[in-house]
Parts: structure tokens; C-alpha cells; sequence
């Protein structure tokens, strides 16, 4: 068995933490985040504060409809999933994220 080899790739900053609003059918406003220190077994570490997800579907693997609201605008670009898109540089040489122009940062993964 052939081991993992330790690598870093850049990836949005928002596929570490990610927050926005999103406005239910009623007009009630509802905060949906994903970061990997949301509490409990989310879907895919995704979170929303709307009953819905609270109540019925905490540690399940579907996600409310604010979530798939929310999944519409998040960027979510990552190097190792996208090998052929690079960061770009801006003028003092900082790099942004090639397909929303926020912020990347490196992360760990093993190949």
C-alpha cells in the first residue's frame, strides 16, 4: 500500500469560514455558516439557525433550503479540486482566490 504524501494547497478562505443571511419564504432572516468548528454532526459541516434545521434535521445529512440558499453564493475553490485555476496576485503580491477574488489561505492535505 502505497503511503500519503503530505502536500499544501490553497483554497477560498470561505471553505474555512463562511457566513451570510438569507431570507426565508415569511421574510424571517436566518444566519447559515459553514466553518469546520460548527458544533455537533452537521451536514457537511454546514449550519442554519431556522427551526427546521434545529429541530429535525441536527446530525442528519440533509440540509434546509436556507442552506442550499446559501450554497448558491459561496464561492468554494480549492486548489486540489481545481488544479488548473491559481490564485492571483495583486499589486503588492498578496494572493486572492481566483474565482471570487477573496482571500485564500493554505491548507494541508495528503495525496
Amino acid at each position: 500500500m502505497a503511503d500519503f504524501i503530505p502536500t499544501t494547497v490553497w483554497t477560498c478562505e470561505t471553505n474555512q469560514h463562511y457566513e451570510t443571511v438569507v431570507t426565508g419564504g415569511m421574510g424571517k432572516k436566518y444566519h447559515v455558516s459553514l466553518s469546520p468548528h460548527n458544533p455537533g454532526l452537521f451536514s457537511n459541516n454546514w449550519a442554519c439557525d431556522c427551526p427546521h434545521f434545529q429541530h429535525r434535521l441536527r446530525g442528519s445529512d440533509t440540509e434546509c433550503k436556507h442552506i442550499l440558499e446559501a450554497q448558491k453564493s459561496h464561492c468554494g475553490w480549492n486548489a486540489s479540486l481545481e488544479p488548473t485555476a491559481e490564485p492571483t496576485k495583486d499589486k503588492d503580491g498578496k494572493l486572492h482566490c481566483p474565482v471570487c477574488g477573496g482571500d485564500v489561505i493554505p491548507v494541508m492535505i495528503a495525496i
